[in-house]
């Protein structure tokens, strides 16, 4: 699977007119963070401390399909609402991209999952996950 764009409109609870303090922090920990690397692949950043303090919840970010459909595609787990808000108003504004990345990318980079690997955008009977590589948007 070859690192493709996912559309800005497939990713569940984004509410951009919500402001929040927590929300802002998040987002600047995840500029801040990418702005020493390339890419990074999503799970990743619950690994720095300063942002698994800020971004830590109880919600599974899942996937969208293009007609709005609940996937059953699991991208993030225990995160917060603003974690999630966080990553899709960055997405919208351009200034990071999210898209898949093969499990053995994933693997090499010490993160696995036991849920298996969704293949494409479509809607799942049982969860699947798909590994996911943040990369600086055309506006970072």
């Amino acid at each position: 699977m070859s690192l493709s764009l996912v559309s800005p409109h497939v990713c569940k609870f984004y509410n951009k007119s919500t402001f929040s303090m927590s929300k802002e922090l998040i987002k600047l920990k995840i500029k801040e963070l990418l702005s020493e690397r390339n890419s990074i692949l999503l799970p990743k950043f619950l690994d720095e401390p300063e942002f698994k303090d800020l971004a830590t919840g109880n919600q599974t970010w899942y996937l969208l399909t293009k007609k709005g459909e609940e996937s059953n595609i699991q991208i993030l787990a225990n995160v917060s609402v603003d974690c999630i808000d966080a990553f899709n108003e960055l997405r919208h504004s351009q200034e990071i991209a999210i898209g898949p990345t093969t499990e053995f990318f994933s693997a090499i980079e010490g993160y696995t999952n036991r849920l298996p690997i969704a293949t494409k955008i479509q809607v799942y009977k049982t969860p699947h996950w798909m590994p996911s590589l943040v990369v600086k948007g055309k506006h970072f």
